[in-house]
């Protein structure tokens, strides 16, 4: 909204717009929209992109919306990553979808469906064994959790007796 509403002020009723600063911004609008206000505004438009955030990757690029100005991302470990004002082209697009890419979790599934197809060879239908095998992976986290709970609850309950 504040986008559009600086832009309604610029080319529409003409009220001076200093500035605009967003916080995990969607795609406001199509490719044209965003070089006539990247035109008018430049460097005055800053988008704050958070992490993973998944609000600034949409509408998809794939769709026709594109970002504008400047964007400022932050990671995980809120490390600052400053990028230079434009229009947002197809590599900008697909770096700023890696961005939200968890590439562990990736690594790991692909891990998981190997051990599946590898045992279906030997025993059974892949989608069986792939459910067995994430149902032991369930049972084992839960099982650590509920020791961790457990642990805490008896080191709370030992506190207030002591």
């Amino acid at each position: 909204m504040a986008e559009v509403c600086a832009a309604h002020a610029h080319f529409v009723t003409h009220v001076p717009v200093q500035g605009v600063y967003t916080f995990d911004q969607p795609r406001v609008g199509d490719e044209a929209f965003a070089h006539t206000v990247h035109e008018a505004f430049g460097i005055r438009i800053i988008r704050f992109v958070n992490d993973k955030d998944i609000v600034p990757r949409v509408p998809l690029y794939g769709m026709g919306f594109r970002h504008y100005g400047s964007q400022i991302f932050f990671d995980h470990h809120q490390k600052q990553e400053n990028g230079t004002p434009s229009i947002e082209n197809l590599a900008g697009a697909l770096r700023l979808a890696k961005l939200a890419l968890n590439v562990d979790a990736v690594r790991e599934a692909a891990k998981i469906l190997a051990e599946a197809a590898m045992k279906a060879r030997f025993r059974g239908n892949p989608l069986t064994i792939l459910a067995e095998i994430v149902k032991t992976r369930e049972d084992a986290a839960l099982g650590v959790s509920k020791l961790l709970l457990a642990a805490g609850i008896a080191i709370h309950n030992r506190s207030r007796h002591e």
